[in-house]
Order: structure tokens, then C-alpha cells, then sequence
């Protein structure tokens, strides 16, 4: 199963949360990696947050809404929760998009 790892550590330069989470034209940056790591066939969505941050929580529960499997984790070592040895995981980085020649060959994997 391909799992994609987003990290939503780093904050803005306010202090007002995760800077995957700051509004942009098409939404927030984390809506477009999710968008990203479902074109490469992710299955499973783990973000990564040191902070328990309300809109992330808002929007896992609209993911699951949606029939798609997410989960929150605090720190890297919550991970063996929910990946295995099998499990290919693709790690995106705070704030970090990556782009088409990168996404079709993940979608290869």
C-alpha cells in the first residue's frame, strides 16, 4: 500500500500554525499535496504534527467523510501504528510540492 507521509511542522513566520494550512489561490498547500499524493495512488494519508492544530483535525474528519483513510500522528515513532514493512511511504515535506515528472513516476511505484 502506498501510504503519503505530510509533515505539517513547520509553522508560519506568525506563529499561527502549520504552513501547509495557509490559504492559497486553489485552497491550502496541504489541499494540494493530498490533491498530489492521490495522483500518485496514495491509499492511506498520515500527517505529521507536533501540534494538535483544529483546522488539520477538520480536515481529516472531512476526509473520512469522504471515504478516504487519514490519520494524525504526533511524532515519527506513532508511525509503526499505522505503516508496515510491505507499505511504500512517500514522505512531503513541509510545505513541499512536488511536480509532474515527479508525481508520474511515483504513480509508477
Amino acid at each position: 500500500m502506498k501510504l503519503a507521509l505530510i509533515s505539517l511542522a513547520k509553522d508560519d513566520f506568525d506563529v499561527n500554525g502549520p504552513i501547509a494550512l495557509l490559504p492559497l489561490f486553489a485552497g491550502t498547500l496541504l489541499d494540494l499535496q493530498i490533491n498530489a499524493a492521490q495522483r500518485f495512488g496514495s491509499e492511506k494519508f498520515i500527517f505529521l504534527c507536533p501540534v494538535t492544530h483544529g483546522a488539520l483535525l477538520q480536515k481529516i474528519d472531512a476526509m473520512k467523510r469522504q471515504g478516504l483513510d487519514a490519520e494524525y500522528v504526533r511524532s515519527p515513532s506513532e508511525l509503526v501504528q499505522y505503516a508496515s514493512d510491505e507499505d511504500h511511504i512517500i514522505y512531503m515535506a513541509d510545505g513541499i510540492l512536488p511536480n509532474e515528472e515527479i508525481i508520474d513516476q511515483l504513480s509508477e511505484v
